[in-house]
């Protein structure tokens, strides 16, 4: 059975290089290959090095991308392996704020088994750190939400989306929404055919397919003469007695509480802990 707490931690450097002076590269990748990336993600852990090596197999990923699990050698079968062996040539370069030079590609030696219908890979020792560091601004992306969504934009919006959940609204500027959601230039020039194209599709998708982390709605911000300038976010959390201690039982372990201390505070009913606490109180080490 796929584990109903399966959640990916991405840091926010690499989900928007927004604190970049400069990105070389920064290679488009499928929906595929992007549940692939993720999927890779949520199977580190804080105590991963370089030489942790990782195994996928299609029955896993098809049961969570929602996949029909055709035979060994069918059509879905091949997709996803052949994505898994494109991901090891793509990744991303850029100059980060302080001047250092950072490249990476998604996957670093892959070795597909057909026989065994499994892929086996490691993290790129510059992509590591983004994983498995739960300081600073990162989001939880929850696996049985994410790995659902068909487009890539829904994808791309609903990890931007993750990193504002706490925050519950995020402002972004149409420019910088394009660059945000990976929109070719010249691709929906008009913003009327990007709202259209883009932006409803990618959110109705996530509101469809979303269980247990946050629906949206959406604000638009016009400036003079109307004219639309970016999109207010509304993100409300999905509240759930499951999903929240879920949640709650994620961030106990990623401080390095215990999975069974973490499971008996999460569910004791007489001292409930919000995850505002967690994150702001418990670190690790803390009795």
């Amino acid at each position: 059975n796929i584990d109903a707490r399966l959640t990916a931690y991405k840091s926010n450097k690499i989900i928007y290089i927004g604190n970049a002076q400069r990105v070389d590269r920064w290679d488009e990748l499928t929906a595929n290959q992007l549940k692939i990336a993720m999927f890779s993600a949520a199977q580190v852990r804080p105590e991963d090095s370089p030489l942790n090596e990782y195994t996928m197999t299609f029955k896993e990923f098809s049961e969570l991308a929602g996949l029909d699990k055709d035979s060994s050698g069918g059509a879905n079968y091949k997709r996803v392996f052949n994505e898994a062996r494109k991901l090891s040539k793509l990744g991303v370069d850029f100059i980060a704020a302080d001047g250092t030079l950072i490249g990476f590609n998604w996957l670093v030696s892959v070795r597909v088994s057909p026989k065994s219908g499994t892929v086996t890979y490691s993290i790129d020792k510059n992509l590591l750190p983004f994983y498995t560091s739960r300081a600073g601004t990162f989001a939880l992306i929850e696996l049985l939400d994410y790995m659902p969504l068909r487009g890539k934009y829904a994808l791309l919006l609903y990890e931007f989306l993750s990193k504002w959940r706490v925050a519950g609204q995020v402002y972004q500027s149409i420019p910088d929404l394009r660059a945000q959601l990976q929109v070719q230039e010249g691709k929906y020039p008009r913003i009327v055919d990007f709202l259209a194209w883009v932006i409803k599709p990618a959110i109705d998708e996530i509101n469809d397919k979303a269980t247990v982390s946050f629906k949206v709605k959406t604000t638009e911000k016009r400036g003079g003469r109307g004219k639309l300038e970016g999109i207010l976010f509304l993100i409300k959390p999905i509240t759930t007695v499951a999903a929240a201690q879920a949640e709650l039982l994620e961030l106990m372990t990623a401080v390095e509480i215990p999975e069974p201390v973490a499971l008996a505070i999460v569910n004791d009913p007489e001292r409930p802990v919000n995850r505002d606490y967690i994150v702001k109180n418990i670190k690790a080490g803390d009795e």
